[in-house]
């Protein structure tokens, strides 16, 4: 008995998982400093592949949310897979004035900080792209864009391969129906677990 109820809370009480969380001073010092240029690097295609991939498949008329967008890279992706509208967020100025640059009628980019945003607007997808265990509570955070998603709305999640990153999934694959999963691996042994996320109407 007791250890059913010790189950029963930590489905409805999930332990925080560390983070890696970093000021927006940090962000953007890595930003300039050049840090992050690898990840529009060759090595990286197979995740971004991936996503863009499922957006393909659900169809170009989709209106996305993307959390941690950092510079744009996944956006200039999804360019030649079409989409109705998208809005790429991210904790650092120096990353969206970057990728501002590609901004138009149908893509837009603004500072914001992703673990409390919210715009009004409803979203068919919404991304998060290596970036959740960046957050203190992932799990916390899918609840609360569960409330920007559209009527059978999708999340699509992708992490690096990693106890740490296992810890979040089996926290989120408790709370949310995970429709497609995918592994890819790269020359150098990186791996990421990509997967699509539907969350139904009822949540």
């Amino acid at each position: 008995m007791r250890q059913v109820l010790r189950n029963l809370r930590a489905r409805l009480i999930p332990p925080r998982l560390p983070s890696l969380e970093f000021s927006q001073e940090r962000w953007d010092s890595e930003y300039r400093s050049g840090k992050w240029a690898y990840l529009a690097s060759l090595a990286e295609f197979p995740r971004y592949a991936v996503i863009a991939g499922y957006l393909r498949f659900l169809g170009r008329d989709k209106q996305i949310l993307e959390v941690g967008c950092g510079t744009g890279i996944l956006h200039s992706y999804l360019k030649d897979v079409g989409f109705a509208r998208y809005k790429g967020i991210d904790f650092s100025a120096d990353a969206i004035m970057e990728a501002s640059k590609a901004a138009d009628q149908s893509s837009s980019f603004e500072v914001a900080d992703g673990s409390a945003y919210s715009d009004g607007q409803r979203y068919d997808v919404i991304i998060f792209n290596e970036v959740l265990y960046y957050f203190e509570d992932g799990l916390s955070l899918l609840r609360h864009y569960r409330k920007s998603l559209s009527r059978n709305g999708r999340f699509i999640i992708s992490m690096v391969l990693g106890a740490h990153s296992d810890r979040h999934w089996a926290l989120i694959e408790q709370d949310h129906n995970v429709e497609e999963a995918i592994q890819v691996r790269n020359r150098s042994g990186v791996t990421w677990n990509c997967k699509l996320i539907r969350v139904s109407s009822e949540r």
